[in-house]
């Protein structure tokens, strides 16, 4: 049977060449395949598919075998877990990154930098800091930065209480004449990199 349009229309009990009383054989075949149930199990009754959806948009990417979305919060991301061999939600880098900023009045004591809660500045040019400094990463956030400005008369104590702090190679040295600025930087759940520079 050869049709003017290169299809054919299917009916009940007949074949036509009119689109008007019938669905061609090209609808009919999306129709089943897009229909099709998904099925994670082995059983006969039911065709076993990776995912099934009438149009690719509407689709979710936890449809896919390989997806777990399970406990997924907002903000998280997909990352490969090879015990599983699945993506599942995850916080990016480990943990979520800091976004807000805090300011600290300067004067003498003890500087106490923790990396668990929001980017501070520590002193100010007109009041800088005076004391010791230390750096602890229990609970840290990796990319939480602290900003010490400070200026005293002899080189100040710099430390970690936990982790490891490690002074950055392109760094310049404390002055006990100028005015300084000191960049702390979590980089990871175990180091706070640091870096000295003048004002």
């Amino acid at each position: 049977m050869s049709c003017f349009d290169g299809n054919v229309y299917l009916r009940k009990d007949y074949i036509v060449c009119d689109p008007n009383y019938g669905i061609s054989l090209k609808d009919l075949v999306e129709n089943i395949v897009n229909n099709m149930p998904i099925s994670k199990g082995s059983s006969t009754s039911s065709p076993a598919l990776t995912f099934s959806c009438s149009l690719l948009n509407s689709c979710s990417v936890g449809s896919l075998s390989n997806v777990d979305l399970a406990g997924i919060q907002n903000g998280d991301i997909l990352k490969w877990n090879t015990g599983s061999s699945k993506f599942v939600a995850s916080s990016d880098l480990g943990t979520k990154l800091n976004i807000t900023a805090g300011t600290e009045a300067g004067g003498t004591g003890t500087v106490a930098l923790t990396f668990s809660g929001t980017d501070t500045i520590y002193g100010s040019v007109g009041t800088p800091k005076t004391g010791t400094i230390t750096t602890s990463i229990t609970s840290a956030k990796v990319g939480v930065t602290h900003i010490v400005t400070h200026a005293t008369g002899s080189v100040p104590t710099i430390s970690a209480a936990t982790g490891t702090l490690s002074k950055l190679s392109g760094s310049g040295n404390y002055s006990t004449t100028q005015t300084n600025v000191i960049f702390f930087t979590c980089i990871d759940a175990n180091n706070v990199v640091y870096s000295i520079n003048q004002i």
